[in-house]
């Protein structure tokens, strides 16, 4: 482990699955904590059985989109089904963590006698963040789902697609994607105020409030000016022209926006159209946007024989807002994210030799790497028993013969 990063020597017990959760200690853990994450053959980590498959094996080691969020863990197999497995986990898992977190329905750790209360007889400075779709109180609290729920929840759904066709939300589970940041904040916060007050702390985190931060415009729309706001596909309410453009090449695309008159005058000597600079179809923005069909037609005649990259390269450098869709080969041959060493090759247990993403943030005195790839199910449970905990021999075999441990 890379003594230089700022978060040694900070322990988690990590009880989540699919991505907010996982994405979050996976972060935490580039950063040096030591995560310990828990899950078991008869059930575990949803996000094993997720596609891609390395070699199209759809084994729970072979999964592409668990091993990039899981990247730098410790695996450990208790099946929390068996009721033993609780008082294992109080006794030995809680006194060792600095913080737990864990990603269940509300009524599942008063079940188990984990809530935080329970927890913090054990030790009071523990922290531990209880994250689920709704929140763990309220009369949807109960509710269960992923990403894909909250944003649906959140308006995203409504604001996403095209006008004349049916919702199609953001890509994947959305709302998982952009929640492990508040999770994060949260964590580092109450880590902030343990230190300075011997205190632990509880915190309660909803996905799907966490998704509603995202929708500030559509809230101040309706509450400013009385307006829902819908879908509008690639358009939008202050900027035209607003939308993606095809280029030369099999689905090649670029993104390209007009800001302000200035940048559509400078863009229309671009394209060699002064004709339509002055007109009054296309003069100032209000007219642009009255006739915003009409001029994408026009630009995309053009753009449609123009390189993606050249074109995005000539607008950025006469001021115009612009950027190529890129696909996953575009991104692993990004110079950009070459320079910064964005993509970083580690070598797994089953998979062999993969790329991980990193974040997206730098240290200057200390990397942001994951020391290992993802684990395979259970692949620590030996070591962190015997190393990391000091179970005796004779109890470890007890834990497993019981079923405790997997």
């Amino acid at each position: 482990m890379n003594k230089n990063k700022p978060l040694e020597g900070i322990k988690i017990l990590d009880f989540t699955t699919i991505v907010m959760g996982p994405a979050s200690t996976r972060i935490l853990s580039d950063c040096g904590a030591q995560v310990i994450k828990i899950e078991s053959s008869s059930r575990s980590d949803t996000l094993r059985s997720a596609t891609p498959y390395k070699g199209e094996d759809p084994s729970p080691n072979r999964s592409g989109y668990f091993a990039m969020y899981n990247a730098g863990k410790l695996s450990l197999p208790i099946n929390m089904r068996n009721p033993e497995s609780v008082n294992f986990v109080k006794e030995y898992l809680v006194p060792w963590a600095d913080i737990v977190v864990t990603a269940f329905t509300p009524r599942v750790l008063p079940m188990w006698g984990m809530t935080y209360d329970d927890l913090a007889t054990i030790k009071p400075e523990l922290i531990m963040l209880s994250a689920c779709l709704m929140g763990n109180t309220g009369p949807y609290a109960d509710l269960r789902g992923t990403g894909q729920l909250a944003a649906a929840l959140s308006g995203w759904y409504e604001n996403t697609g095209w006008p004349d066709k049916d919702p199609v939300g953001p890509y994947s589970a959305y709302a998982d994607f952009v929640s492990w940041n508040y999770f994060i904040v949260a964590v580092m916060a109450a880590l902030d105020y343990r230190d300075r007050t011997g205190k632990g702390q509880y915190i309660d985190q909803s996905m799907f409030e966490s998704t509603l931060q995202f929708a500030g415009p559509q809230l101040m729309y309706y509450l400013n000016e009385g307006k829902l706001t819908t879908r509008m596909g690639n358009q939008d309410v202050d900027y035209c022209p607003h939308n993606t453009y095809p280029c030369s090449g099999d689905d090649s695309w670029c993104s390209i926006v007009i800001e302000n008159n200035q940048q559509w005058s400078v863009f229309c000597n671009l394209m060699g159209r002064n004709d339509i600079k002055d007109d009054p179809k296309f003069n100032t923005f209000e007219n642009r946007k009255n006739n915003e069909l009409e001029l994408d037609e026009i630009i995309s005649e053009w753009t449609k024989n123009q390189d993606s990259f050249r074109l995005m390269h000539l607008l950025q450098q006469n001021g115009i807002p612009a950027g190529v869709v890129q696909n996953a080969s575009d991104l692993f041959r990004d110079p950009q994210l070459r320079h910064r060493n964005h993509f970083v090759v580690r070598a797994h247990q089953d998979m062999g030799y993969h790329h991980i993403l990193t974040p997206s943030f730098i240290y200057e005195n200390s990397d942001r790497f994951p020391d290992t790839a993802a684990p395979l199910l259970g692949e620590h449970l030996e070591y962190i028993c015997k190393d990391i905990l000091d179970i005796p021999d004779e109890l470890f075999a007890e834990l497993i013969s019981k079923g405790i441990l997997e």
